[in-house]
């Protein structure tokens, strides 16, 4: 009877974000423990992130806790969810600096 527990090696780069969601969909992460490490500090600074956009319909933006509340709010103020709110303010902006 053939083994099919067999792990498969983890790629050195995924060629797209679903390519690695594939994998990791198909795989255990606790089949790779030897290939895990502590993480002793975690980069928030998104100013250093490049961002390729063609196919990407979907964006995270870190507002921090006083921002995100303060837009939770006003979006429940006006019965909208806070991506239609962040929808309607990026397209004012963009037609107001296309002009």
């Amino acid at each position: 009877m053939q083994d099919t527990n067999i792990t498969k090696e983890i790629p050195d780069h995924f060629q797209s974000i679903e390519e690695a969601a594939e994998f990791w969909d198909t795989h255990s992460l606790a089949d790779y423990e030897e290939h895990l490490s502590d993480v002793e500090e975690i980069q928030t600074d998104t100013k250093e992130i490049t961002y390729e956009f063609e196919g990407f319909d979907h964006f995270i933006v870190d507002l921090g806790k006083e921002l995100g509340t303060q837009v939770f709010a006003l979006a429940q103020r006006e019965d909208l969810t806070v991506n239609e709110l962040i929808q309607i303010w990026v397209k004012e902006k963009l037609a107001e600096l296309i002009k």
